[in-house]
């Protein structure tokens, strides 16, 4: 969280990301447009889908707090909290694609998690500071293993992904 004046208002990095920078802020833009267009056409397949979308995102490396998670952490809002909770019941999923753009020291990332058994697919759009990332690149490329992490704001945990690829998350990494 950024403090902004003597009011204490505060931005969390993705907000402060998109208020302070017009590259950022375009490629924001286009990350929604895109993860949407992905959806449309998952859905004219015949795929049930959700998106959600989180201008928090943060990538956690091993260690690096009191619980054992690490991966892409996403905060999501309080409606999508629901949901994915309702979408998410009995759903496995089995598949993971990963889309990402940089620019200016940014990462816009969707990851799109497939249940192909019951034809569901889970678009998660986030924004994260390239800088803030390389432990977490080196971990996870050197365990093969990535996680999605999804909470809401007050931290409550609504979702843990596991991908065992971690290279489509950082490629051009090694």
């Amino acid at each position: 969280m950024v403090r902004l004046g003597p009011d204490d208002v505060t931005l969390d990095d993705g907000e402060q990301l998109l208020a302070t920078s017009e590259a950022a802020r375009s490629g924001w833009e286009q990350t929604l447009e895109d993860v949407a267009a992905m959806a449309r056409d998952r859905a004219s397949s015949g795929f049930e889908t959700l998106i959600l979308t989180s201008d928090d995102t943060t990538p956690k490396p091993p260690g690096s707090g009191e619980a054992d998670e690490w991966g892409l952490v996403y905060i999501v809002a309080s409606n999508q909290a629901e949901e994915l909770l309702a979408f998410s019941k009995e759903t496995d999923f089995d598949e993971t694609v990963v889309y990402q753009a940089s620019s200016a020291g940014h990462v816009f990332v969707v990851t799109e998690c497939l249940d192909t058994e019951r034809d569901r697919a889970l678009f998660v759009a986030g924004t994260y500071r390239k800088q803030n990332a390389s432990v977490l690149v080196e971990a996870a490329l050197e365990r093969e293993e990535m996680y999605t992490h999804l909470k809401k704001l007050d931290g409550t945990l609504l979702e843990t992904i596991e991908h065992d690829d971690a290279e489509q998350f950082f490629p051009n990494s090694k």
